[in-house]
């Protein structure tokens, strides 16, 4: 099939989709999964047509691609290209067959096909008609049905720049893009005619939302189309197109996602003794925890952290209820002040080349101080709770998560909690004793622990300062 988009042809037949949501400009209708997208099918005729095929669908694609549409995606371990299906499916309209009553076409005011002469392929929820044909065992895809899928999704993928278009698709022979069954055909006055459809959007295909990327696109479409042939049998193959929006679906309240969770504890060596070997056991134990033993005598200092949060899942402008334990086993190092550098990062992995990571930015970052590093004041108590609930919120214009099972295994779009930890304090020569009173002491971030960047270090013979960085995934979601 040698084929072509034509827009500059502007001559009858025409086809244009009316969505009754309003459409703007710079705006796109906005659809969630389990709505029905409604609308009209425009049919314009200069003069009297025989239609063979009238299909208005959805059709949605995940893409993965370089600067432009074809090209690969490179810079990274591997090469990506891909042009993957998510949904496509929507309406077959033709006449009823003959052994049903109601197989003419009639019109009322304004042209407007009855409902109830039509018939729908592959429709979830199907519009309501005045007789219905007896529901049919799910079977293969024929051909036809193939064929008209693959004409789809050449529309759609090569008309992509556009938000709404209409045009000809130039072919030698139009009628041979579908097995035509006459019966079915009808003929059409010159006049306007529209066609009420509607299309459900289903939940069962955990469709992803819309995500405008230059390089990860997600979109869908309305694309109809129309084979026909005028008095003198010269046959047009015609097309238009709608983009639409679809709403990310992923809940953050579901019951995957509201349980508490934790980060793996991340353990740093204190070296706050003169003797050698004692240094030496505690980096060895500090590096690999399985080798202490909780009957040895041997006591090993270290500053021990992690992150937990009470629930994986947040929703747009919720407060991250992020929560850091800092424990300081050391009887001799007195911990001055703790700088808390939280970032919430997003980052797009290929799921189908290894899970490598191609895109990481930051769209949040707080930097928080308690204590003051200038003072020989030391926080209270050797365990100790960060409550960084005040200060971190999810922003309002952050994209939902996108699972890797919703694009097909092409890609995921996921967040991390990724946090810095810099400790300062001294050392206190006195007897190597661990520390018996272990109780939590909480601190609670306000306004007042903001600050706009980490200060620097001011260390001294008696100042160390020890570095950590632990982090957590999350899910964002509606």
């Amino acid at each position: 099939m040698s084929d072509c988009l034509d827009e500059s042809i502007l001559s009858s037949p025409r086809l244009n989709i009316l969505l009754d949501l309003p459409v703007h400009d710079e705006y796109q209708p906005i659809y969630w999964p389990g709505q029905s997208i409604n609308g009209r099918l425009q049919v314009q005729l200069d003069s009297p047509a025989k239609v063979f095929h009238l299909r208005i669908a959805l059709y949605g694609s995940v893409q993965v691609h370089g600067k432009e549409p074809g090209s690969p995606l490179n810079g990274g371990l591997f090469d990506y290209q891909k042009n993957v299906k998510l949904i496509n499916r929507g309406i077959h309209i033709m006449k009823r067959s003959e052994k049903k009553q109601g197989d003419h076409i009639s019109f009322e005011g304004i042209p407007d096909f009855r409902q109830s002469i039509m018939s729908e392929e592959k429709n979830e929820s199907p519009i309501p008609c005045e007789e219905q044909d007896q529901p049919k065992k799910k079977k293969g895809k024929s051909e036809q049905e193939k064929q008209t899928e693959r004409l789809i999704k050449l529309i759609a993928d090569t008309d992509r720049d556009h938000d709404r278009s209409h045009g000809i698709l130039t072919s030698n022979n139009p009628s041979q893009e579908f097995i035509v069954d006459k019966s079915r055909t009808f003929d059409l006055d010159a006049a306007t005619h529209n066609v009420r459809f509607s299309i459900h959007i289903p939940t069962s295909k955990n469709l992803p939302g819309t995500f405008d990327h230059p390089h990860y696109p997600i979109a869908y479409r309305l694309v109809a189309i129309m084979t026909c042939s005028d008095l003198e049998k010269n046959e047009t193959l015609c097309y238009s197109i709608a983009k639409l929006r679809l709403e990310h679906s992923l809940s953050a309240r579901s019951a995957e996602f509201c349980s508490h969770i934790q980060s793996p504890q991340t353990s740093i060596f204190v070296a706050d003794s003169s003797n050698v070997l004692r240094n030496v056991y505690g980096f060895l134990v500090a590096r690999s925890p399985s080798l202490l033993n909780s009957s040895s005598e041997i006591f090993c200092p270290q500053l021990q952290g992690y992150l937990e949060l009470p629930t994986q899942a947040f929703a747009r402008s919720e407060q991250i209820q992020l929560k850091l334990v800092l424990i300081n086993t050391s009887c001799n190092f007195a911990i001055s002040a703790i700088t808390i550098k939280a970032e919430l990062v997003q980052k797009i992995l290929m799921t189908c080349g290894f899970g490598e990571v191609t895109e990481h930015k930051v769209i949040m970052q707080r930097n928080i101080m308690f204590g003051n590093p200038q003072e020989s004041i030391a926080l209270g108590g050797p365990h100790m709770c960060f409550d960084l609930s005040a200060l971190l919120q999810v922003p309002d214009d952050c994209i939902s998560s996108i699972l890797s099972e919703s694009t097909r295994d092409v890609f995921s779009l996921e967040y991390d909690i990724a946090t810095t930890l810099e400790i300062e304090g001294w050392i206190n020569k006195k007897k190597d004793t661990a520390k018996k009173d272990m109780s939590q002491m909480v601190y609670h971030a306000h306004e007042e622990n903001l600050i706009d960047t980490p200060p620097k270090n001011t260390q001294n013979k008696i100042h160390k300062t020890y570095s950590m960085e632990l982090s957590l995934p999350i899910v964002i979601g509606n």
